[in-house]
């Protein structure tokens, strides 16, 4: 870990940013990783045992950012607050929707934007306009979930869009960026 903190912090010095004007990016996700029967820690099944490795990908300069590694069973959500800094992005896919996350990363001033399921309960505030010519079909201000069931505190920005013919929601608390930007990251 040490060695790669050293070559983390000499490359970023280093490397130019792409995408500057959207912001610091970082996407998020974990992966399991194949271990031996000898690392106890490594804890997944009886007979299997597997680390997950919590990384945080700088899409701006196209290198690893931060990592964490842990047993096999470990929950990835957590690691967003550990992953991102204040005024980032986390770029995240639809296994990190957790509304008591947003609305945590809102207050730590952590940006998200994050894949969620369709299926979402949403109440809208406030609609905002979507050019006719636009792949973004959905562009509003939301809270989601339902009153009472684990509904998010802070409102925040929904972008529905299509590629393909198939449907993407998008949450996130980015109101800076237009939907096509958010479609984009």
């Amino acid at each position: 870990m040490t060695i790669f903190e050293q070559r983390q912090k000499q490359a970023s010095s280093l490397l130019p940013k792409a995408h500057a004007q959207l912001g610091e990016l970082v996407s998020i996700d974990g992966s399991l990783i194949d271990s031996v029967l000898s690392m106890d820690w490594a804890d997944y099944r009886t007979d299997s045992k597997k680390a997950k490795l919590h990384l945080g990908f700088n899409i701006n300069q196209g290198i690893p950012q931060k990592l964490f590694l842990t047993d096999g069973k470990s929950d990835e959500r957590p690691f967003v607050h550990d992953i991102i800094e204040p005024g980032q992005t986390g770029i995240m896919d639809r296994g990190y929707q957790h509304h008591a996350y947003f609305d945590q990363l809102q207050l730590d001033k952590k940006h998200f934007v994050c894949r969620i399921r369709a299926k979402t309960y949403k109440t809208c505030i406030e609609a905002y306009k979507v050019a006719a010519d636009s792949l973004v079909f959905y562009d509003a201000k939301v809270y989601l979930g339902q009153t009472g069931k684990r509904q998010t505190e802070k409102p925040l920005r929904l972008v529905g869009y299509e590629v393909d013919g198939k449907e993407y929601w998008i949450a996130t608390s980015r109101f800076d960026l237009s939907a096509e930007d958010i479609a984009h990251i």
